[in-house]
């Protein structure tokens, strides 16, 4: 049986209090770590696409590569045996469209998933953006996305089947179910957990509050894979008559 955590959008330095879910990974010692993409945040880099060269300081992407080196770290701690997936997110790909825009300057320098890469555990990195971006685990999809209408858990049930959808991006709580054809097909469905940041997404700044703080663990028996999503309110959660403060 493997047991998982999916943690995504924390968006740091803009996150919350990670130390209850830090907590809650050394109770459940996740066989699995997934990060869901937007770990960093890559402030300063909205509108990376018009920006030059010369308006870019190489100590934004050093601090964003010490952040995620150390959640890993800590969540290592909590659970030495586990394996890291680390999912790209559209923040973390700020970077490689800077480098891909000025070559010559950042080119060998932005390379997050190389310069967080650990030596003393496994890692996996998936770049974000193309038909690859997910990590699979049994009948479960793993994902950042980057897709968001306003019925995005439909979208992706829809669009995934015969696989269930765990995503992130979105930053608010969603799940939506869909039949499968036959009658001895199990049903497949679709479903975040919302965020572990403070931050409001860009497509969504200037509308009304709505972010939802939480996180997704799962068990597997390589075939079938249960999520189960716990949302965060007042800076509280409960999973197995455990309060985490």
């Amino acid at each position: 049986m493997i047991k998982g955590m999916f943690l995504s959008d924390i968006h740091m330095p803009l996150n919350i209090d990670l130390t209850p879910i830090k907590d809650f990974a050394r109770d459940f010692k996740p066989d699995i770590f997934i990060l869901g993409g937007d770990v960093v945040d890559a402030q300063y880099l909205h509108g990376v696409d018009n920006m030059r060269a010369e308006a870019v300081d190489v100590k934004w992407y050093k601090r964003d590569v010490a952040l995620a080196r150390e959640l890993m770290s800590d969540l290592h701690k909590a659970s030495p045996k586990a394996e890291m997936v680390y999912l790209e997110g559209n923040h973390e790909e700020r970077y490689v469209r800077l480098a891909n825009k000025y070559p010559k300057v950042f080119g060998d320098i932005f390379k997050f998933g190389r310069d967080i890469a650990p030596k003393n555990f496994r890692f996996k990195w998936v770049p974000y953006g193309d038909y690859s971006s997910h990590y699979i685990v049994g009948d479960t999809i793993f994902m950042h996305g980057n897709i968001w209408p306003d019925h995005h858990a439909k979208a992706y049930a829809l669009r995934h089947l015969p696989y269930k959808v765990v995503y992130g991006h979105l930053h608010h709580f969603q799940a939506y179910t869909t039949h499968r054809a036959l009658l001895d097909q199990s049903p497949r469905y679709a479903l975040t957990a919302g965020c572990l940041s403070e931050l409001s997404p860009d497509w969504k700044k200037g509308e009304a509050h709505q972010w939802v703080n939480g996180f997704v663990s799962f068990v597997s028996d390589g075939t079938t894979t249960v999520p189960t999503a716990h949302l965060i309110e007042n800076k509280m959660f409960a999973i197995g008559g455990k309060i985490y403060r």
